[in-house]
C-alpha cells in the first residue's frame, strides 16, 4: 500500500484538541510529539474498515488465474485456487478474510487526526474535556523551510468505500480518508503513516510547525498557566489565544494573548 501524493491544498492551520492537560502539555508542547493511532483504536468502528467488493461470477476464473500467475514461487496452485474460490463465493470465509486483513494489515498503520476548525463547539466539548483543555494549531502548508504535517482531507459519506482484495490498483487513499457523514462536524484532515514507515506510535513534529495554542474557555487557572508557560518556551513562538464563551450566541470568542 502506498499513500497518494496528489492532495488538495490544506488550510494554513490544522488543530489538535486535547483534554488531559498534565499529560498533553508534556506530549504536544514539551516533547513536540503527536500520537498516531492504529485503525483498531479509532472512535468510529467502521473507520478504515472497508467491506469486500464481490466481483461478478463471470470474472471469477479470470481473477483466480491472475492470482495464480502472480503468486510467489513455490506456492501451490491448488491452495491459491481454493482460497480465492472461498473468498469469492462464500460469505463466512469472506468475513474472516475481511477481519483478518483489518487486524493484521490495516491495523499496523498509524492515523493522525487533525481538524480544520478552531471554533466548532462540539470539538471543544468532545476532544478538549468540555472546554477545560486546549488545542494546538499546526502549520497546514509548507512555507519555505518550515514544514507542514502533510495531512489530506477526509471525505464524508453514508456509503463505506469497498476493498477489492484482487485489485493491485486499489484506491487506498479513498478507503483510508473516508468517514461517515455523522462525523462531518470534525472537518478532519488526516495523516496516515504506513507500517513500513513506522505505523502507529508517536511522531515528532517538524521545527516551526506549531503556530498557535488555544486555551479552552473553561480551563482552571493552574492548567492555563502551565499551557501558557510551555507555549512561550517553544522555539516556534506560536500565537497564544484565549477562547471565551459568547454569551449572546452559542459561539466562541477568540482573544489574542500574543
Amino acid at each position: 500500500m502506498a499513500q497518494f501524493l496528489s492532495k488538495p491544498a490544506p488550510p494554513p492551520t490544522l488543530y489538535k484538541y486535547r483534554g488531559d492537560v498534565a499529560r498533553d502539555v508534556k506530549c504536544l508542547l514539551v516533547d513536540r510529539c503527536l500520537y498516531l493511532a492504529s485503525p483498531l483504536k479509532l472512535n468510529d468502528p467502521f473507520d478504515c474498515f472497508p467491506p469486500i467488493a464481490v466481483p461478478a461470477a463471470e470474472d471469477y476464473e479470470r481473477i483466480i488465474a491472475s492470482e495464480v500467475a502472480n503468486a510467489p514461487a513455490g506456492y501451490p496452485e491448488a491452495e491459491i485456487r481454493k482460497r480465492c474460490q472461498m473468498i469469492l463465493s462464500s460469505e463466512a470465509p469472506r468475513r474472516r478474510f475481511e477481519v483478518e486483513f483489518y487486524e493484521k494489515d490495516l491495523g499496523r498503520l498509524g492515523v493522525l487526526s487533525l481538524s480544520e476548525s478552531h471554533d466548532e463547539p462540539l470539538l471543544w466539548a468532545h476532544y478538549a474535556s468540555n472546554g477545560t483543555g486546549f488545542s494546538v494549531g499546526y502549520r497546514g502548508r509548507d512555507e519555505g523551510e518550515s514544514e507542514a504535517l502533510g495531512a489530506a482531507p477526509v471525505s464524508y459519506s453514508m456509503q463505506r468505500p469497498t476493498m477489492n482484495p484482487f485489485n493491485d490498483n486499489e484506491d487506498w487513499f479513498k478507503i483510508l480518508h473516508t468517514k461517515s457523514e455523522h462525523w462531518s462536524y470534525e472537518q478532519e484532515w488526516r495523516y496516515v503513516r504506513m507500517a513500513e514507515d513506522g505505523g502507529w506510535g508517536t511522531l515528532t513534529v517538524p521545527r516551526n510547525s506549531i503556530v498557535e495554542v488555544c486555551l479552552g474557555p473553561k480551563m482552571i487557572a493552574d492548567d492555563r498557566s502551565a499551557v501558557i508557560e510551555a507555549a512561550r518556551a517553544l522555539p516556534d513562538q506560536p500565537r497564544i489565544v484565549q477562547v471565551e464563551l459568547d454569551f449572546q450566541t452559542y459561539g466562541l470568542i477568540f482573544r489574542d494573548l500574543g
